[in-house]
């Protein structure tokens, strides 16, 4: 689903960083999209309804959106969305957008937006040192994420040279 977001901007315009939790927020982000304007897009990706229900139970909507957040979208898988579309609108906050994802191959484009985000306005951009910590942890995300196919490839290989072995 991180995929089929970040499918929506231009990666020469635009930092897109999945899986922020530390460093930035004071919550954790999902897909977090900064613009060159330095304003950031987030989007939060709900697999199931009660996923979804359990989300207002946290207390990061005690006081409404972050100022750091310009736009706030829910993302459902499309087959949720069709099943759940009415519940999901009655608890959905004023300020949020709503974003469905689409398997491969159901349709394209692979994401559709059926609710547009409100913008937040008493939103901020990035300062140029929060613009450089979301850069890091996004490129942290890199090499944590070849590191993990260098090790899957490894351990492959091993398993290949061993199975050889035993014949």
């Amino acid at each position: 689903m991180e995929y089929a977001i970040s499918r929506r901007f231009d990666v020469r315009t635009h930092t897109i960083v999945p899986n922020v939790s530390w460093g930035l927020l004071s919550h954790e982000a999902d897909v977090l999209v900064m613009r060159e304007t330095g304003f950031l897009l987030e989007f939060e990706i709900k697999r199931s309804f009660s996923d979804y229900k359990a989300d207002f139970k946290k207390h990061k909507w005690r006081n409404g959106l972050s100022k750091t957040i310009k736009k706030f979208y829910y993302c459902f898988p499309a087959d949720l969305w069709r099943k759940r579309r009415g519940h999901i609108q009655e608890i959905l906050p004023e300020f949020a957008g709503i974003l469905v994802i689409y398997k491969n191959g159901e349709r394209l484009p692979f994401s559709e937006i059926i609710k547009p985000a409100k913008l937040n306005p008493g939103c901020k951009a990035l300062s140029k040192p929060q613009q450089l910590k979301l850069a890091q942890l996004g490129t942290m995300r890199i090499w944590n994420l070849k590191r993990q196919i260098i090790t899957s490839q490894n351990d492959k290989k091993r398993l290949n040279q061993s199975s050889r072995g035993s014949k």
